[in-house]
């Protein structure tokens, strides 16, 4: 397993969540966890399958989030799929591995779609065509970045909730609002020279 060199390698706790390749199209989300001794183990890979989509993953952005048990990242699918989605970490079993006798790795929870290409994009039109950036976590709250036709982009919002339930993507600000104390109505995109 070779950690991309663009990686996002995000620190919690002195856990290490991070973007993997191995050989041929293999890549993955993994997660060394500090209090269990082993390899680090698989959030979601290329064996993993979409939730509400089609096949497996195919790809993932080098940038997944993480906070207390649960992970966020952008993962893509065949036919231009690409969506937001989160996965928990469940408790680790109470089990040894009876050939090395260090605790088996936790279970991960089946992925959760929190946004695709086939969500609406909320305040804008049409539906998101991609997540240009890893996702951010916080608590039960995850942030994300997504675009839309015609030059669409905006920062969204979406709750974790229990699971397999989570809640409806919303806008924070995108290239409509107003900047604060300015007069320009544009807060997203890139800046004006």
């Amino acid at each position: 397993l070779q950690v991309a060199s663009e990686a996002g390698i995000i620190i919690v706790s002195g856990n290490v969540l991070f973007h993997g390749r191995g050989s041929g199209s293999q890549q993955g989300i993994y997660l060394a966890d500090r209090s269990i001794p082993t390899e680090p183990f698989r959030i979601a890979d290329t064996a993993t399958a979409i939730p509400g989509g089609i096949g497996n993953f195919t790809a993932f952005q080098n940038a997944p989030g993480f906070s207390g048990s649960d992970v966020a990242f952008v993962g893509s699918g065949s036919a231009g799929l690409q969506g937001l989605y989160a996965a928990a970490i469940l408790a680790a079993p109470p089990i040894r591995a009876q050939t090395v006798g260090l605790l088996a790795p936790p279970q991960v929870g089946a992925p959760l779609r929190l946004a695709a290409t086939a969500t609406a994009i909320p305040g804008g039109t049409g539906n998101f065509t991609e997540f240009p950036s890893g996702p951010t976590l916080s608590g039960s709250e995850v942030a994300f970045i997504g675009n839309g036709s015609g030059g669409q982009q905006g920062l969204y919002a979406v709750a974790l909730l229990t699971p397999p339930q989570v809640g409806t993507p919303r806008r924070i600000a995108d290239t409509a609002t107003a900047i604060p104390g300015g007069t320009e109505t544009r807060v997203m995109g890139p800046p004006r020279c």
